[in-house]
């Protein structure tokens, strides 16, 4: 019983505290390829293509 306690409190504690809110506004997204493609050259990132 004891190491379940101290599981459900280590859990807690590393567990991940961000909101949504914060992730939607970490995230921008991009319609213009070309300028994709400029942000990724200039943030080192790779482009995450969706064809819909």
């Amino acid at each position: 019983m004891g190491l379940i306690a101290l599981s459900v409190v280590l859990t807690a504690l590393v567990r991940p505290t961000t909101r949504a809110d914060d992730h939607e506004r970490a995230v921008a997204w991009l319609n213009d390829f070309e300028e994709a493609k400029r942000v990724a050259r200039r943030t080192g990132k790779p482009i995450f293509v969706v064809f819909r």
